[in-house]
């Protein structure tokens, strides 16, 4: 089975096998031979090694060299080469997120959070997750430009049922009642938990499910919630 990668030297597209038994990748543009864990030049019966162990390696060369020398001057030459190599692959994970198709990493210079790769897929930057739309950004806690919030639901108000002013009355009478009260998650309205003692509140006005102990909203199926910590009665 085939894989694409690129190659580090001329970014050319490159064909490699998946299955193969190396790391061993060959340029058919600029025939440089790479090793696609590391990206750098082939290096036959040797592990990768990182930038770090490099630096340190070269720091370990310069101090048993001669600082007038030329291998001493190479040496430095190499040092500020792997910092600079160092640093823009720092930058480079900071502003690129790898497409969840073709694991090419993608840069994202500005705009909205909905990424196209070169191979045509579109992910999310944040989550990473293969999207076909901006629904997605609609429905999830993803927000579809940097620095937003995840979507919030807003419901229209509705007009107060009988049911509900009845129990507001009843609170007026009764002003313990007061502290049954409990505001949607979702629309900010209130309502009231019942005689009955339940923690499951159905919003009057948007008809969200929501827990009265945790205040959270309810997904799925009722019962489960209270199978943890929030008590379905109290």
């Amino acid at each position: 089975m085939e894989d694409t990668v690129y190659c580090p030297r001329c970014e050319s597209v490159v064909i490699v096998e998946e299955d193969r038994e190396s790391n061993l990748a060959h340029c058919p543009l600029c025939f440089f031979a790479f090793c696609t864990e590391c990206e750098r030049g082939w290096h036959q019966g040797r592990n990768c090694e990182t930038e770090e162990e490099m630096l340190e390696n070269l720091e370990k060369k310069a101090d048993n060299a001669n600082p007038n020398d030329a291998i001493a001057a190479r040496i430095r030459e190499l040092r500020r080469k792997l910092e600079d190599e160092i640093d823009s692959k720092l930058l480079k994970k900071r502003s690129t997120s790898k497409c969840p198709n073709c694991k090419i990493p993608v840069e994202k210079i500005g705009g909205c959070n909905k990424m196209t790769c070169k191979c045509g897929r579109s992910f999310c930057w944040v989550c990473g997750i293969s999207i076909s739309s901006y629904e997605h950004f609609r429905t999830g806690k993803c927000s579809l430009f940097p620095g937003q919030g995840p979507p919030v639901m807003v419901a229209p108000v509705r007009r107060v049922p009988h049911a509900v002013l009845r129990m507001q009355a009843i609170a007026e009478i009764n002003p313990e009642l007061a502290n049954n009260y409990c505001r949607c998650p979702m629309c900010k309205q209130e309502s009231m938990k019942g005689p009955d003692r339940n923690n499951h509140i159905k919003c009057w006005n948007c008809k969200t499910n929501y827990c009265f102990m945790c205040k959270q909203r309810i997904i799925g199926v009722v019962s489960a919630h209270f199978t943890g910590p929030c008590r379905q009665h109290s």
